[in-house]
C-alpha cells in the first residue's frame, strides 16, 4: 500500500488564521476541497475513524471553516454565510496556487453543500465539478420534511410517548431557535436510522472520534465542541432564510449529487428538487440506497467507485438516477 502522506498547516485566509490538513499518496493527484457540514463539525476526525480512503483519488483538504476547530475564534456573533462563501473561494485559489492546478473538485457535504453550491456557480474558473453529498435547496422546506416524516414514523409505531413528545413541538419559521426541536430531531432521526449513519452515531462515539483525531492539539479538540455551537447560533437564521433553487440556478461546472435514501437531516426530495432546477454543463443524481446522511461511510466502496468514474470519465455514467 502507498504510504499515506498527511499534513497539517495554518493559513490567513481574509485575516482569520484557518487550519487544513492535507492527505495524498502522490501530491501530483488531483486535489479535492472537502467543505465540512455543521456548521461547525469538521469532517476530518470521522474520516480517520471510518478510514475513509479519499486520499487513493485526490490530494484531499480538510478544511476548518472559521468557527471550527483548528479555526476556532472566540467571537462567533459576526458570522455570515457570504464571509462563508468568500473563504471557499479564498482557499480554493490557495490551493491552486499550493499545487500548481488550474482547478480543484469541491465536495461540500451537508451544510458544506449551501456554501459549496454558492462558491462553485459564482466562481466556475476555479473548479473541474461540484460534488454535493446530503444536499440542502431550501433549509427550512428540508427540515419541515424531517419533522412530519419523524411524526408519521412515530404515529405508525403506536408509541404514544413518541408521538406526545414529537406532537409537543410546533413546527414554525423560528424552528432553529428552538432547543426542544434540535432535541427532538437528533434522537428521533437516529432511533428511526435516518440521521447521521444507518447504525447510528451517537454523541460518546463523536467524542470519541474526535478525541482520537490525529493532528488536533487538545485545544482544538475541545474547540470544536464550543464551534458546534456558536456557529449555528450565528449562522441559523440565515440558513434558514436561505433558498438555493432561487440563488443558484446555473453552473459552468459539472455538478454531481450524492444522496443517502434514508437521509433525513437532509430532506433527499429538497436535493433532488434542487437538482431538477439547475442547469450545468454535465449534472447526475446518485441515489445510495443503504445509506443515510454519510454515504461516504455507509456505502464506502459504492461512494469511492462513483468518485473514481468522475475522476477518470469527468462525469457518472447514464443513466441519471432519480428517486422512486
Amino acid at each position: 500500500m502507498p504510504k499515506i502522506m498527511s499534513t497539517k498547516e495554518y493559513v490567513q485566509i481574509n485575516s482569520v488564521r484557518q487550519g487544513l490538513i492535507i492527505e495524498t499518496v502522490d501530491s501530483s493527484l488531483p486535489v479535492l476541497l472537502i467543505v465540512h457540514g455543521g456548521p461547525g463539525f469538521p469532517v476530518f476526525p470521522i474520516m480517520k475513524a471510518n478510514k475513509v480512503s479519499l486520499h487513493t483519488l485526490f490530494t484531499v483538504c480538510y478544511w476548518d471553516q472559521r468557527g471550527t476547530g483548528m479555526s476556532y475564534v472566540p467571537n462567533q456573533n459576526n458570522l455570515t454565510i457570504e464571509q462563508m462563501v468568500s473563504d471557499t473561494i479564498s482557499i480554493s485559489h490557495y490551493l491552486c496556487e499550493k499545487f500548481d492546478k488550474e482547478k480543484i473538485y469541491l465536495l461540500g457535504h451537508s451544510w458544506g453543500t449551501l456554501i459549496g453550491s454558492l462558491a462553485t456557480s459564482s466562481k466556475p474558473a476555479l473548479f473541474e465539478a461540484y460534488i454535493g453529498v446530503g444536499q440542502v435547496g431550501v433549509p427550512k422546506e428540508s427540515e419541515k420534511e424531517t419533522y412530519q416524516f419523524l411524526l408519521e414514523e412515530a404515529r405508525r409505531s403506536g408509541n404514544q410517548k413518541w408521538i406526545a413528545e414529537i406532537e409537543g413541538f410546533e413546527f414554525d419559521s423560528q424552528y432553529y431557535n428552538s432547543k426542544k426541536y434540535n432535541t427532538i430531531r437528533s434522537k428521533y432521526t437516529e432511533k428511526f436510522r435516518v440521521g447521521f449513519i444507518r447504525e447510528g452515531y451517537s454523541n460518546l462515539q463523536i467524542l470519541k472520534d474526535i478525541f482520537r483525531a490525529p493532528h488536533y492539539t487538545f485545544k482544538e479538540k475541545t474547540n470544536v465542541f464550543k464551534g458546534i455551537f456558536s456557529s449555528y447560533q450565528a449562522l441559523g437564521k440565515a440558513i434558514a432564510s436561505t433558498d438555493l433553487i432561487k440563488q443558484t440556478k446555473h453552473f459552468d461546472i459539472p455538478v454531481y449529487l450524492f444522496h443517502g435514501k434514508h437521509d433525513y437531516l437532509t430532506s433527499q426530495n429538497q436535493a433532488f428538487q434542487f437538482y431538477n432546477t439547475i442547469k450545468a454543463p454535465d449534472k447526475a443524481f446518485f441515489l445510495f440506497e443503504h445509506s443515510a446522511h454519510a454515504p461516504f461511510i455507509d456505502e464506502q466502496e459504492n461512494f469511492i467507485g462513483k468518485l473514481r468514474e468522475i475522476v477518470k470519465n469527468k462525469k457518472l455514467p447514464r443513466p441519471i438516477y432519480s428517486l422512486k
